[in-house]
């Protein structure tokens, strides 16, 4: 039995626009919710200077708050 992975990336750690194209967003939307700070947003962690996100938390986060993103 083969199963189909959702995750084309090779990595659970992705930048802004790996994720919007992982769930089909537009990028500066989830600038836009990150840099308001807005209730309902992505988690993610600095490194360095640049913004990533874990794909298995952002999977989580989607699960727990599906109602604000439909």
């Amino acid at each position: 039995m083969t199963t189909e992975n959702k995750n084309p990336f090779k990595s659970v750690w992705t930048d802004t626009k790996g994720l919007a194209e992982y769930y089909k967003l537009n990028p500066a939307t989830i600038r836009k919710q990150r840099s308001k700070q807005m209730k309902n947003i992505f988690p993610f962690h600095r490194v360095g200077g640049a913004i990533r996100y874990n794909l298995i938390e952002c999977e989580k986060f989607m699960e727990a708050n599906k109602n604000a993103y439909e």
